[in-house]
């Protein structure tokens, strides 16, 4: 009997793999699916995994050591990938950070983009606890329902076959030198993917550069026949259409397809009051945050096939809002509405578009945005009282963009926030203490500070309060609401 589905490797004939097809379309299966996949890679992850799990049996406990700071280090020479790494005893992943009581150093920089190498600590976007399982390598699914006849059958196969001969997926990621980009490249690459990615120009040079690096290293140690071409770096300034089709093309030159775009280019600027942000700020941040993803997505999808991705990074700002970044968070609502309409476009052709919601991560976007006071204690408003790290978000984009793990999954959005959501307690009618700061120009307060009563409704962006007023205010973390919006 034959199954409704078909494992064929590269080396198989065509005319074997096109037989295979037509009997099964004969037996009125709905679908074919054909997967390349590379035996010798396969094997070698095999023997690298067995080797690690035998040194780690036969030396058990011995082969970490404490170092001054209490973690627990892994020996070099014991390390799945030939390199040291910590693992803090903490839950906190941030250096030197404990669950509950994480501080960074007080920090600031001057202009966006941030620059990743100038952190203190550097966000980490490696992990020893991810471990790849050549997710991104080629795989190609066919639905016979599109085939409408054995000619149009051997024209598509031979198409797969060719695009599929180097192996791994080709990926294009928007603002991929830092941050959760860069977790993604790395993720991708280790996944077997060949990766490109985009950053500033002059801004982000030596980010860019460390970057491309890591992954030209995890493609020679793969080798370039068996997972990956070689990766690439694209200067562009993604605010204008024109800039995105020219990213789109130098990647479709250089490897001839585009199978993942990860989306993920974005700014945000820190603004009191809606009054104080410019008309010239408003477009800079829709440029960069939904207009180059929208260019990105317009000309990527000229050279996307059935089971094919597009991941958005939205934000949980989309969600639950944020008083201080008003014009950011507009553009990560604007993602969602995106993702979840050009999912439904795409739906027949095969594209999956889905998106990923970060809370608080640890990236340079926090001291490029925000004053020391505020860096310093980043991520302590989550339950988990701590800030994300990259390579703790970058799985996520890795699930969506394996075809074998989310293939009935598109127009959706991923939430890893640390619990943090939509539901806080201050919605569905919940009483609230409001103190509001007393000042004469603020509209609708009490001019001596007395203490009033909000109530919060699901559809409410501000508290009514005394007077009749209303207020712009910002969620403090020991519960209460202080007025910040002089207008």
């Amino acid at each position: 009997m034959l199954s409704s589905s078909l494992a064929v490797h590269k080396r198989t004939p065509l005319i074997l793999a096109a037989a295979a097809a037509s009997a099964a379309s004969a037996f009125h299966l709905s679908s074919f699916h054909l997967y390349t996949n590379s035996i010798a890679a396969a094997a070698a992850a095999a023997a690298r995994s067995c080797h690690f799990c035998a040194a780690k049996k036969s030396s058990g406990r011995e082969i970490y050591r404490e170092n001054s700071a209490g973690a627990l280090r892994r020996r070099p020479s014991c390390s799945p990938r030939g390199e040291a790494f910590a693992i803090t005893r903490s839950c906190s992943m941030a250096s030197g950070g404990t669950a509950g009581s994480q501080k960074f150093p007080p920090q600031t920089q001057e202009r966006q983009p941030g620059k990743e190498h100038a952190m203190e600590p550097t966000p980490q976007y490696t992990s020893p606890d991810y471990k790849p399982a050549n997710k991104l390598q080629a795989c190609s699914y066919i639905s016979l329902s599109l085939i409408r006849n054995l000619s149009e059958l051997l024209t598509i196969l031979n198409r797969q076959l060719c695009r599929f001969s180097n192996f791994g997926k080709v990926a294009l990621v928007t603002g991929g030198d830092s941050g959760i980009g860069r977790a993604v490249c790395y993720c991708f690459a280790q996944e077997g993917a060949t990766v490109a990615f985009t950053y500033v120009e002059s801004h982000e040079d030596k980010d860019a550069k460390d970057t491309l690096q890591m992954l030209r290293d995890i493609t020679k140690k793969h080798g370039t026949t068996a997972h990956a071409k070689e990766p690439m770096a694209i200067p562009a300034d993604l605010g204008c259409e024109e800039n995105c089709k020219r990213a789109v093309d130098e990647v479709v030159d250089a490897y001839g397809r585009v199978d993942v775009l990860v989306n993920n280019a974005g700014e945000q600027h820190v603004k009191e009051c809606i009054t104080e942000i410019t008309a010239e700020q408003l477009d800079r941040v829709f440029k960069t945050n939904i207009y180059s993803y929208f260019f990105m997505a317009k000309h990527a999808v000229k050279h996307m096939e059935e089971g094919t991705s597009i991941i958005n990074t939205t934000s949980v700002n989309a969600y639950k809002g944020n008083a201080k970044l008003l014009d950011y968070t507009a553009t990560k609502g604007a993602i969602v509405g995106f993702t979840r309409g050009l999912a439904l476009q795409l739906a027949e052709r095969g594209i999956r578009v889905n998106g990923v919601a970060p809370g608080p991560v640890w990236t340079p976007l926090i001291p490029s945005s925000f004053p020391e006071e505020k860096v310093a204690g980043f991520g302590g408003e989550v339950p988990m009282k701590r800030a994300g790290q990259p390579i703790e978000i970058a799985p996520s984009y890795v699930f969506l963009a394996s075809f074998a793990d989310s293939s009935y999954i598109s127009g959706q959005v991923l939430h890893p926030n640390a619990t943090r959501g939509i539901a806080e307690k201050a919605v569905n009618g919940a009483r609230l203490d409001k103190t509001v700061n007393h000042s004469p120009s603020s509209r609708g307060c009490t001019e001596d500070g007395e203490r009033v009563t909000a109530f919060v409704r699901n559809d409410d962006v501000a508290a009514e309060v005394a007077r009749g007023g209303w207020c712009d205010c910002e969620w403090l973390e020991n519960k209460v609401f202080s007025n910040t919006c002089k207008g």
